[in-house]
């Protein structure tokens, strides 16, 4: 922004004391679980509520990608606590873009077939996949597959 002179560089330079760099939150997966209850506490006590979460609801926010960071970690958990009306806090309860990043791995009970099995792990590779990359032709390159095994996979787990 100094350069395209959209911000004054004096103070620029004023304020660019100390330069601190965060790595992002999916780079920090071990701070997830404690930032979570730290923010459960607050608004707990804010909002006079003694809301808990399920155990499956906290293993699909650990596993979620936080592309929002801190502040959207915060927030999510502020809003569940103000919105639902239970003790327990269930994946449910999360928002839509929470639904598909559950994890088989963490269902209470392991799948009856090798098909199933199966399913569920291209289920939750082509999911993840189609979250990071956005489109067809990348999430074929990141796979190894073609484009068109992409589209028909992306359209049978994600698009449903």
């Amino acid at each position: 922004m100094v350069q395209n002179k959209e911000f004054r560089e004096d103070l620029y330079y004023r304020l660019n004391v100390i330069e601190i760099e965060l790595t992002p939150l999916k780079e920090r997966p071990k701070d997830i679980l404690p930032l979570i209850y730290y923010y459960l506490n607050k608004f707990n006590t804010k909002f006079g509520y003694s809301r808990q979460f399920s155990e499956e609801c906290l293993n699909t926010l650990e596993q979620y990608n936080w592309p929002g960071n801190v502040r959207e970690l915060r927030n999510v958990v502020e809003r569940l606590i103000v919105t639902v009306d239970q003790q327990i806090i269930d994946t449910h309860h999360l928002p839509k873009k929470f639904q598909q990043t559950s994890k088989f791995k963490y269902k209470k009970t392991l799948p009856t077939s090798l098909d199933a099995a199966k399913d569920q792990i291209e289920n939750d590779l082509i999911t993840k996949a189609y979250e990071k990359h956005g489109s067809s032709r990348k999430v074929a390159k990141a796979l190894e597959i073609s484009q068109s095994r992409a589209s028909r996979l992306i359209r049978k787990y994600v698009t449903n």
